[in-house]
């Protein structure tokens, strides 16, 4: 399943780089296209998905989608880009995989390889939380007392279904 819209993109659908992979995503058997989803309903809709993909080629510091994904207990598949290898671990221990700007082709074998091992889908994906509660929670930030973080950590994936992805 794949969460995301060319509107989201900075550009617009016209300019989006990406418009010939979301055609053909729509145009694929077995994968179901849904769209943004707001903000509300988005820890929901990532406790379904398997894996993060965010095959971004934009020089950005920080990325939003993979925070909010390795809260909710997702690996993610990403790009070595801008400040993006510094938010994702990766290495001996990580919660996700690198790969080079522009390469599509890697991008989907890594989700592949995910979706076949559950078991290292899991541990990243634990560790991605772990990652998250430990840097971007509000506690970690200095915003909230020590308790219970509500929201996307709250919801934390308890089971993998590998057939879903979501891409941000």
């Amino acid at each position: 399943r794949v969460y995301s819209g060319l509107s989201t993109t900075r550009g617009g659908p016209e300019d989006n780089q990406y418009k010939d992979l979301y055609e053909r995503c729509l145009a694929t058997d077995g994968v179901e296209y849904a769209g943004p989803v707001a903000q509300p309903k988005l820890a929901e809709a990532l406790s379904e998905a398997a894996a993060l993909a965010y095959p971004s080629t934009y020089a950005e510091t920080s990325c939003i989608a993979a925070m909010e994904a390795m809260a909710c207990g997702l690996p993610i598949v990403t790009t070595r880009v801008n400040g993006i290898p510094d938010l994702v671990p990766h290495g001996d221990h990580p919660a996700g995989v690198l790969v080079a700007p522009g390469d599509v082709c890697a991008v989907a074998t890594e989700v592949g390889r995910l979706l076949d091992d559950a078991a290292r889908a899991h541990a990243m994906g634990s560790r991605a939380a772990h990652h998250a509660a430990e840097h971007f929670s509000a506690r970690a930030l200095g915003n909230s007392p020590p308790r219970a973080e509500p929201g996307l950590a709250a919801n934390r994936r308890r089971s993998r279904r590998t057939s879903q992805t979501y891409a941000g």
